[in-house]
């Protein structure tokens, strides 16, 4: 059973949902100075009873929502397919043309791109040994 193109961009949102939430109310609060997203994650984030949770749960709902999110688009979407005809190999590629569907696979990528180059630059030195207090 095939889920419905719509379906499946709309649960692909849903996915990346939180992503876009966190990653926005942190572009906002560090890139422009509106703290009105950030301000009231903040105290979700930094409780400290919390914290051990949200240290584990972060990760596979933000890097996990994206992944899955894309993945589901991408599967729905793109159909290849490969044969050997005659010792030579033949492949197609084949990519429909749903643009909310394809939406959500570039922002889920633009946001997994987003919060692992944030995760390398903040954490490059540390992993270089140039920094000793990580």
């Amino acid at each position: 059973m095939r889920v419905p193109t719509s379906r499946l961009a709309l649960l692909g949102f849903l996915l990346l949902s939180p992503t876009l939430l966190f990653v926005g109310a942190c572009l906002f609060k560090y890139i422009l100075g509106l703290g009105f997203l950030f301000d009231r994650l903040e105290p979700l984030l930094s409780n400290p009873e919390r914290k051990r949770t949200l240290d584990l749960l972060q990760p596979l709902v933000f890097l996990g929502g994206s992944g899955l999110a894309v993945g589901l688009n991408f599967r729905r979407l793109v159909h290849l397919s490969a044969s050997l005809d005659a010792k030579q190999w033949s492949g197609t590629l084949t990519l429909e043309r749903q643009p909310w569907n394809l939406v959500v696979m570039a922002l889920g990528v633009l946001l997994v791109a987003t919060l692992l180059g944030y995760l390398v630059s903040e954490n490059w030195r540390c992993w270089a040994g140039l920094q000793t207090d990580c």
